[in-house]
């Protein structure tokens, strides 16, 4: 698994806590190595907090509009499961 970061947000209420995104690549390969696709997830760090959701779509344009949801929703950690399952349910 590859984690590359997407940005940061500091939270309004907490000038202080900031909040970072990132995405997750994991590659599925032949046993040759070759690679056969690319599968995107998400993590969400707060503080000493994080989240992570793995596998969620091997669409890259998809994976980056759902982190420009969450970034720009300043979703945390204990929101990013109900968030992005809602966003896979209606996407």
């Amino acid at each position: 698994m590859t984690m590359i970061s997407y940005g940061e947000q500091t939270l309004p209420i907490q000038a202080k806590t900031k909040v970072r995104y990132s995405i997750l690549v994991d590659e599925i390969s032949f046993m040759n190595g070759q690679i056969l696709c690319e599968y995107y997830g998400v993590q969400v760090d707060m503080d000493d907090e994080s989240k992570q959701i793995r596998y969620i779509t091997t669409n890259q344009e998809a994976i980056l509009e759902l982190l420009e949801r969450l970034e720009s929703g300043m979703v945390t950690p204990v929101t990013l499961y109900d968030v992005v399952s809602d966003w896979v349910e209606y996407a």
